[in-house]
Parts: C-alpha cells; sequence; structure tokens
C-alpha cells in the first residue's frame, strides 16, 4: 500500500478511542433496545397465561353455581315449593365458648402484669407473641 494512502488511514490515539468508544455506546444502545422487546414479550406472555388460569377458574366457578342452583331446585320441588329452614351451625353455649376464647386471647391476663401505670410484659420463652422468637435481635 502507497506511503499516502496509509497516513490518511492512519489515526492517533485519541481518536482511535473516540471511535471505540461511539462503537461501543451504539452496540449497548442496541442491546438495551433489544432486552427491553425480551422483557415486554416475556412479562406479556405470563399476563397470558395467567389470563387463561383465570378464565379457567371462572369457569369452574360458574360450572359450580350451576350445580348448586340444580340441587337448590331440586330441594325446592322436592319439599313441595317451600324453602326448608336453616338450622343454627352451632348451639348457644359453643357460642358462649366462642367468645370466652375471644376474650382471653384480647386480655390475656395471665400474661402480662402492670407495676403502678407502667405494663410489664412477661420474660423469656412465655412471651409467644414477640416479634422474634428468641430474645435476641438478629
Amino acid at each position: 500500500m502507497p506511503e499516502m494512502e496509509q497516513s490518511k488511514k492512519m489515526v492517533n490515539q485519541e481518536s482511535f478511542l473516540k471511535q471505540r468508544v461511539a462503537k461501543g455506546n451504539e452496540q449497548l444502545k442496541k442491546q438495551r433496545k433489544y432486552n427491553r422487546e425480551k422483557e415486554i414479550t416475556q412479562v406479556m406472555f405470563q399476563s397470558l397465561t395467567n389470563l387463561k388460569e383465570i378464565t379457567k377458574r371462572i369457569e369452574s366457578l360458574k360450572k359450580e353455581a350451576q350445580s348448586l342452583v340444580a340441587i337448590a331446585g331440586q330441594l325446592f320441588i322436592k319439599n313441595g315449593g317451600k324453602v326448608p329452614e336453616e338450622k343454627p351451625a352451632f348451639d348457644t353455649m359453643d357460642a358462649i365458648q366462642g367468645q370466652q376464647w375471644f376474650v382471653n386471647l384480647v386480655n390475656p391476663n395471665e400474661q402480662m402484669g402492670f407495676v403502678g401505670d407502667d405494663m410489664m410484659l412477661p420474660f423469656g420463652d412465655a412471651n409467644q407473641n414477640a416479634i422474634w422468637p428468641n430474645g435476641f435481635l438478629p
């Protein structure tokens, strides 16, 4: 190659580095665009999959509701057009015991004590509702 052509193609280190940086920036821009398109495609596919699952669940609930309506219709016909009376799910003793359980849960007198105007929490393993499972912070 003649010397004249060689000198035209020669560049100094600074211009060479500028060219390489510009080329790298362009490649980075293309790769980011490609990655973004891939991420959007993946999110759309996941959304479509979730939509299919929701549609299947809705269809199964429709079928279940239709079968319940059919059973209710058969019971209505069987009872001569009268709606059967509902029996309570639990008797009054169960209700009282359930209320007492709730009161004990809300007001755990055995687990807390009061010293003057201050509330004293139990020490050690007796506190089952602590934020941390043991007395030491992580």
